[in-house]
């Protein structure tokens, strides 16, 4: 517990680290999620050019999953690192902050799911959205939002999941 303080401590002793850390955070989801949506926008266009289905295939692989890890995280509801250690007396700001659901992250989850199956579609644009999703857990970790077991457990979730639909739609 406190290398774990210290750590936190010499972030928010950082305004500048910090206040990065939170517009990289808020870049790279907003990043992921507009990828998310361009990969639905394109399925779209197959779907209605090709006389294909894979518009809901995609929805499926990233969504189910994506319900499932919402359900399983409100049912063990574990708590977040804020919650547990004193991060107030680090000047950590805790105003407005969500508690419990810490277990896996979703962002992480949907960065990685989002990631993973663009890698199947466009390799480079794949590679890219999963060096911000490390990116999101690294901060996430940093600022104290997250255990590393979260973000760890999320990014696994995430690309596992959407490899093997990948696959699946792909090759069956």
């Amino acid at each position: 517990m406190e290398g774990r303080l210290k750590l936190y401590k010499s972030v928010y002793s950082r305004p500048r680290l910090v206040s990065f850390l939170r517009c990289f955070d808020f870049a790279a989801v907003a990043i992921c999620a507009l990828a998310y949506v361009t990969v639905l926008g394109f399925s779209l266009y197959y779907d209605i050019v090709r006389g294909e289905w894979f518009l809901l295939q995609y929805i499926m692989i990233t969504g189910v999953p994506f319900a499932a890890v919402s359900l399983f995280r409100h049912l063990i509801d574990l708590p977040r690192p804020y919650e547990v250690l004193d991060m107030v007396s680090i000047g950590a700001d805790m105003s407005g902050r969500k508690t419990g659901h810490s277990f896996p992250s979703r962002h992480v989850f949907s960065a990685f799911a989002v990631g993973a199956s663009a890698c199947f579609l466009h390799l480079p644009l794949g590679i890219f959205l999963l060096i911000l999703g490390t990116g999101v857990a690294l901060g996430r970790v940093l600022r104290g939002i997250h255990f590393v077991r979260d973000v760890v457990a999320g990014a696994l979730i995430g690309a596992i999941t959407s490899s093997v639909g990948m696959i699946i739609v792909t090759f069956c």
